[in-house]
């Protein structure tokens, strides 16, 4: 199976080198842009694109820079560091439409208003990273990714004729976090994590060519952008947009336990077992133990995200404040009558940590989650209330 692929791979490869090579026919090349519509699975909320190449001579290819194998070695370790290879991918057009076509999600197109000599360029740049040695490349989710690469492509190859983008495209501001979650509505676990993941980065207005990061917004800004010539005359970047395949998914959500119900379990657990706590004066140390032990992982992946990751979207992110990884300590020290005093003291600090958190809320300019609210008030009300029934260990000190 793997050399058939490399052999068809090998084919489109050799067809694109005939079309870059063969100067006197390339007033008959065509570039198009291909989107494809939101699918089911979380990678694919935001869409797809690709590059259609035609020419008269029957050759039909889609490239793409979405490739990627889930099953190679440590994929969600390094796709977390931002360790993640992708690579460029070729398909006969029809086969790439076929794929849609049974995953059940739409297809457009927008042929691309380019000159003889840009079309040329294209190819050849399309070409050169189809070679062995350029196929792969690092990864970036907002910054380099299926729908920034082939936009990069397309500017390069404008430069040949002293070209350049004009997007004239009016839209509402918004931050990267906000299109996210215009993208991912009917996944909210998922945005859940991304709000936990992503810093204050992605909050700040963006411009149009940031939010292009999305092959849904890439699509609609090509729809509004005009290519300025060095004598300043201008045109239509893209032809009007064709819909290849309708989709007939219909509406799609996320599967499994939802966040909030997860959350509203522990918030409602947090003060039961608080009340309890307060009226017979003792601290539930088996539930502070589970308790703390997933605040302290969450805690974790929070400080490997800011502090070892490479994605600079991780850094710098407030809610390491509420999610400590020093928390791990507490279920190890909480069963111990002579740590009792250190526990006391490291809830104090957790406290104060949280009560930053909020009320720093102003001054951090990072968009919160709404689930994070119940979740860190529940924290806050076990770490007071262990501070509380454990009082004396303050008063001994000060003895």
């Amino acid at each position: 199976m793997v050399s058939s692929i490399k052999h068809i791979y090998r084919i489109l490869l050799v067809a694109l080198m005939v079309v870059a090579s063969n100067g006197t026919t390339t007033a008959n090349t065509r570039i198009s842009l291909l989107t494809a519509g939101p699918g089911r699975e979380m990678y694919q909320l935001e869409g797809h694109s690709a590059l259609r190449i035609q020419t008269d001579n029957g050759e039909d290819i889609a490239v793409n820079w979405g490739v990627f194998d889930f099953h190679s070695p440590n994929f969600a370790y390094r796709f977390i560091k931002g360790e993640t290879d992708y690579s460029i991918g070729a398909t006969n057009f029809t086969w790439f439409l076929a794929e849609y076509a049974h995953a059940g999600r739409y297809v457009t197109e927008q042929e691309l208003m380019l000159t003889e000599a840009e079309a040329a360029e294209v190819v050849r740049l399309v070409t050169l990273n189809m070679q062995p040695e350029n196929r792969e490349y690092r990864y970036n989710y907002l910054l380099d990714n299926c729908a920034t690469r082939p936009l990069a492509i397309v500017e390069k190859a404008l430069a040949v004729d002293g070209a350049k983008l004009q997007i004239a495209m009016e839209v509402e501001p918004a931050s990267i976090r906000e299109d996210m979650r215009r993208y991912h509505a009917n996944y909210p676990s998922y945005q859940l994590f991304i709000d936990f993941a992503l810093g204050s980065g992605i909050d700040q207005e963006a411009s149009l060519r940031e939010r292009a990061f999305a092959p849904l917004f890439l699509s609609e800004m090509v729809d509004h952008t005009k290519i300025v010539m060095s004598d300043g005359t201008t045109r239509r970047l893209a032809g009007a947009t064709t819909t290849l395949l309708h989709s007939n998914m219909g509406e799609t959500s996320e599967e499994g336990i939802p966040a909030w119900l997860i959350i509203a379990i522990v918030t409602l657990s947090a003060i039961a077992v608080t009340v309890l706590d307060v009226r017979r004066r003792r601290v539930t140390q088996w539930y502070d133990a589970v308790y703390y032990t997933l605040i302290g992982l969450l805690g974790l992946i929070s400080a490997f995200l800011i502090f070892i990751s490479e994605h600079e979207a991780t850094s710098p992110n407030i809610n390491i404040l509420w999610a400590d990884p020093v928390c791990l300590i507490i279920p190890l020290l909480i069963w111990f009558k002579k740590c009792k005093r250190l526990v006391f003291y490291l809830q104090i600090i957790n406290f104060a940590l949280i009560l930053v958190w909020l009320i720093g809320q102003p001054l951090f300019h990072q968009s919160i989650n709404l689930l994070f609210i119940p979740l860190v008030l529940s924290d806050m009300l076990r770490s007071a209330s262990y501070i509380y029934l454990n009082r004396r260990c303050h008063d001994r000190i000060k003895a």
